[in-house]
């Protein structure tokens, strides 16, 4: 199973007072056991590397997304060589972005929007938050139903794949 980790999931992971933490825990445990594969995007590594912790060092150890550009020249994260695609696929991301912030609730960031476009591109079975503007039941349904990439909470991916917490 390919899973891709949103920013949370790092913090999370290494917060032992976190609702999600054993789930978290549960999850990069499988991973150490090569039963998932887990995936970060550079949106969410852009992310946590402006506080360089223990979330951050985490994230450094996890499979980069091909990366695929979104937003504006300034929403752009990593270098010349990291970004996959054409100016064309600017253009086109940019309407999936458009999509994802009408279909989960307002407030998502391009953070968020933009991993998830390098999930969907890389054909990534599961996109794991603790985010509830992507993660509540009805945005996960719609962006699913769009997209056909679900987006699931840790303790979600633990209680119907490894009958855990």
């Amino acid at each position: 199973m390919k899973v891709a980790l949103d920013t949370n999931c790092f913090i999370d992971v290494n917060n032992p007072n976190s609702s999600t933490y054993s789930s978290l825990s549960k999850i990069f445990e499988l991973a150490n056991k090569g039963k998932i594969e887990l995936y970060i995007s550079r949106h969410t590594l852009d992310e946590l590397s402006k506080k360089p912790d223990r979330a951050y060092a985490l994230a450094k150890t996890i499979t980069i997304l091909s990366y695929w550009p979104v937003g504006s020249w300034d929403d752009l994260v990593g270098t010349w060589k990291d970004l996959t695609g054409t100016w064309d696929d600017i253009g086109r991301n940019n309407l999936i972005k458009e999509e994802i912030k009408n279909l989960a609730k307002s407030g998502t960031s391009i953070r968020d929007q933009g991993a998830y476009i390098d999930s969907l591109h890389s054909k990534i079975e599961f996109f794991i938050t603790s985010d509830k503007k992507m993660a509540k039941s009805n945005p996960a349904k719609r962006l699913y139903e769009r997209f056909g990439l679900k987006v699931i909470t840790p303790k979600e991916v633990c209680d119907k794949f490894f009958n855990y917490v």
